[in-house]
């Protein structure tokens, strides 16, 4: 849902046209929740687009070919989007090489993803915070082990992040290093720990 509004501003009301997502591991329930998502919303404000899904296979160099095809085969697509880290990458590749540039989105924050946002040639990538949640997951889980503190229950949502023109070097600075991404969060990380019912929700919510 993130990642399609960041790239809806991008398409015209009434556009016409179809969307090339590739998902690098079909069947994945994370990517096939992503792409659900993506194209809900999308289908939503822009009815008159349709989606085009392919297999761009996880491998960078596959990933790549896959990808270049995808883009011969339909030139005129309205965006290429991808649920997987490899997917941006490549389309920046892509766009290098052969000197156009499209409109592209994906998520996660592959390193050369991020370059890609940085140079013009990705629109937005969407972070799920992996870093965030591991971090949070550990600190809940030792806190039990060294003190007896009760472990929540119910599902923790950390949030995400759109990554784009506006942030990315902010995002290229926190992603430098694992002392980086320390310094960056440990305000988040102070406060979603104090107040963890403003982030739990039920299993039920989950899907």
């Amino acid at each position: 849902v993130d990642l399609a509004n960041a790239l809806l501003p991008k398409i015209p009301k009434g556009a016409k046209g179809q969307i090339v997502i590739g998902t690098d591991t079909p069947g994945l329930p994370v990517l096939t929740a992503r792409n659900q998502g993506f194209m809900q919303t999308v289908q939503k404000a822009r009815p008159g687009i349709t989606f085009v899904n392919f297999d761009s296979t996880q491998e960078p160099s596959s990933n790549y070919s896959a990808w270049s095809s995808a883009v011969r085969a339909h030139p005129h697509a309205i965006a290429y989007v991808g649920p997987g880290s490899q997917d941006a990458a490549s389309l920046y590749q892509i766009e290098k090489k052969t000197g156009k540039h499209y409109l592209v989105g994906a998520d996660d924050l592959d390193p050369n993803s991020l370059a890609g946002v940085a140079q013009g040639y990705v629109q937005a990538l969407v972070s799920p915070e992996h870093w965030l949640k591991g971090y949070i997951a550990v600190s809940l889980l030792a806190e039990h082990t060294l003190h007896g503190t009760k472990l929540p229950t119910g599902w923790w949502d950390p949030g995400a992040l759109v990554v784009n023109s506006s942030n990315i070097k902010q995002i290229l600075a926190r992603q430098k290093n694992a002392a980086t991404r320390l310094a960056f969060f440990k305000k988040e990380v102070n406060a979603e720990l104090a107040d963890p019912s403003k982030y739990l929700k039920p299993m039920s919510a989950i899907g």
